[in-house]
């Protein structure tokens, strides 16, 4: 009931139209300000403008976060699905079955050996990578820090690839959580909100009342 009265157009000019009569009748009636006090009423006024307006300006920030945690969560899914594509590659890739040449080169033996200890390992990892949870995206820290090193090259590429796509991923991620955090109603800006009409109203009252009572400091 109080909510719908403040927010009633009608009352909030009722409600300054009488904050000014108010402020007049004590300020300029009653106990005139001289011209330095009513420099000071500057500072006042100012102070409750600018709270009147926040709740205006917190919940921008909330709907653009709220936005902007809608497209970092797409972006985490893209990247997410990217990097178990990649896992699911190497674990495909580096499980092929090397066949040995008439002419094989010299360190076959070696190389098929790092694949083989390479596709245990790649199994290992896509078997890490959960089914994807819109409201609570996994946490793939724990997998990059496991992430394997290799002796050759082409596989710590893979790995290298993996680890890059994985990153993309964490990074979006929270940002996503941040912005997600950003997006929340605040207690303050509820608050605020609900005094915004009786903040506006006595500002603008009171920067009325400053006018008029300047004008008649410098008539005396």
């Amino acid at each position: 009931m109080l909510l719908e009265i403040l927010t009633d157009p009608w009352a909030f000019l009722a409600y300054t139209l009488i904050a000014y009569v108010c402020l007049f009748i004590v300020f300029v009636r009653l106990i005139p300000l001289r011209a330095a006090q009513w420099k000071r009423a500057d500072y006042i006024w100012l102070t409750t403008a600018i709270l009147g307006v926040l709740p205006a300006v917190l919940l921008g920030r909330e709907n653009y976060s709220s936005v902007i945690a809608e497209q970092t969560l797409n972006y985490a899914h893209a990247d997410y699905d990217f990097a178990r594509q990649l896992a699911a590659f190497n674990a495909t890739y580096h499980c092929r079955k090397s066949v040995r040449s008439d002419h094989p080169p010299d360190n076959f033996d070696e190389v098929t050996a790092a694949f083989q200890g390479a596709c245990n390992n790649s199994r290992t990892l896509l078997q890490g990578f959960p089914s994807w949870n819109q409201q609570s995206p996994p946490n793939m820290g724990r997998l990059i820090s496991t992430l394997p090193s290799y002796a050759q090259p082409i596989l710590n590429d893979d790995i290298a690839a993996l680890r890059k796509a994985l990153q993309n991923y964490e990074s979006q991620r929270k940002l996503m959580l941040g912005a997600r955090r950003d997006a929340q109603p605040s207690r303050l800006r509820d608050l605020l909100t609900f005094l915004s009409p009786l903040l506006l109203g006595f500002a603008i009252a009171l920067r009325l009342v400053k006018i008029e009572g300047e004008i008649r400091t410098q008539k005396q």
